[in-house]
Parts: C-alpha cells; sequence; structure tokens
C-alpha cells in the first residue's frame, strides 16, 4: 500500500455502494408501501370501510357505507349506542353506532328479519 491515492479511491468507491444500496433500498420499500397503500384501498373496496371512525362518519351523514343508500334505520338503543340497519334489504348491512363527536360504528352482521317487516 505505498500509493497514497489508494486509500480515497477505495473509500469513496465504498461510499458511492453505500449511496447505491441506500436508494435501492429506499426504492424497494416505496414500492412496498405503495402495492401495501392498493391493496388496503382493493380490500376495502371489496369488504367495505372497516375503521370504526370512517364507519360512524359516513352513518352520521345517514348513508349506508356498503350500498350507499340513504335509508337507515333505527334498532334497539343501549347506553350511548343505537342499532342502525341499511334500510334496503338486499344490502341488509347492520351497525352498532355511537353518535357522539364525529361518530364511531362497528359491524354487527347482517339486519334481522324483523326490520324488513312492515
Amino acid at each position: 500500500m505505498d500509493n497514497p491515492y489508494l486509500i480515497p479511491i477505495l473509500m469513496g468507491s465504498t461510499i458511492i455502494i453505500l449511496i447505491v444500496v441506500m436508494w435501492g433500498w429506499i426504492g424497494v420499500m416505496t414500492v412496498r408501501k405503495i402495492k401495501w397503500m392498493l391493496a388496503r384501498h382493493h380490500r376495502e373496496q371489496m369488504e367495505g370501510v372497516t375503521d370504526p371512525s370512517r364507519l360512524g362518519a359516513i352513518l352520521k351523514k345517514n348513508k349506508c357505507p356498503d350500498c350507499g343508500g340513504n335509508a337507515l334505520i333505527e334498532g334497539p338503543h343501549g347506553g350511548a349506542t343505537i342499532n342502525m340497519y341499511c334500510g334496503n334489504p338486499k344490502c341488509r348491512s347492520a351497525f352498532n353506532f355511537l353518535p357522539a363527536g364525529q361518530g364511531y360504528a362497528d359491524r354487527i352482521g347482517k339486519a334481522p328479519d324483523w326490520v324488513y317487516q312492515v
């Protein structure tokens, strides 16, 4: 190692390699994040909205998160929550809804038959 220029050249190439590896890693992570976001969007479209605060905000506007119908039927009340059923008999979505604040809701399955009996 008598060449005084060899060490800076080796250090410079090591830094360049590290930069390339880091940029490659950032690119891979960005692609993974985009894929995850697209998959999440697809899941929400296929399964309906699942986030309780988003469900509550939609129900507070008197809309069904699944079919978009604007006829919600109030069911039994318990404490501060209300069971809400979609008025569309083909949809039959059911929610346990807390109307306080921005709204909060959980899915409770499908609406029972008595909701649609006249």
